[in-house]
């Protein structure tokens, strides 16, 4: 028999798996975009020392869209990263929450937060009293 508790904790590991996938996933772009600009920082260097007084420089655009490319790739990489771990995510709640006892499961998470919500309802601060004679502003 499966107990509201087990479900609680499976969620709750898989919404840490969440988070530390994510987490792992925004390290990865960091550093794929300072790679990217370290690449481009570089390639502006080469072209700044191939200046020569007195002729005009050729700018090359290419290095530009190299990293541009660069940097839409691994934005679609990591775009694809998160849908996959947002899926595998979805997919331990479904699980969780269809199974055997998940009415237990339900009705034991919401005796345990109901305390929060009355605590903050009871908290929640008054709004001013507006004068009589004025139109509410939209």
């Amino acid at each position: 028999m499966s107990y509201p508790v087990d479900q609680i904790l499976a969620l709750t590991k898989a919404n840490g798996q969440f988070l530390l996938k994510l987490a792992e996933i925004t390290r990865s772009v960091g550093a794929d975009y300072a790679g990217i600009g370290r690449q481009g920082f570089a390639s502006a260097v080469d072209q700044i020392k191939a200046f020569e007084p007195g002729k005009v420089p050729n700018l090359s655009g290419a290095p530009a869209a190299t990293i541009l490319a660069e940097i839409e790739k691994s934005r679609d990489a990591a775009a694809e990263k998160a849908k996959a771990a947002f899926e595998e995510w979805q997919g331990v709640w479904q699980d969780a929450l269809s199974g055997a006892g998940s009415q237990e499961a339900s009705d034991a998470f919401q005796k345990l937060i109901a305390p929060w919500f009355r605590n903050a309802a009871a908290a929640k601060p008054a709004e001013p009293a507006r004068p009589a004679g004025k139109a509410q502003e939209a």
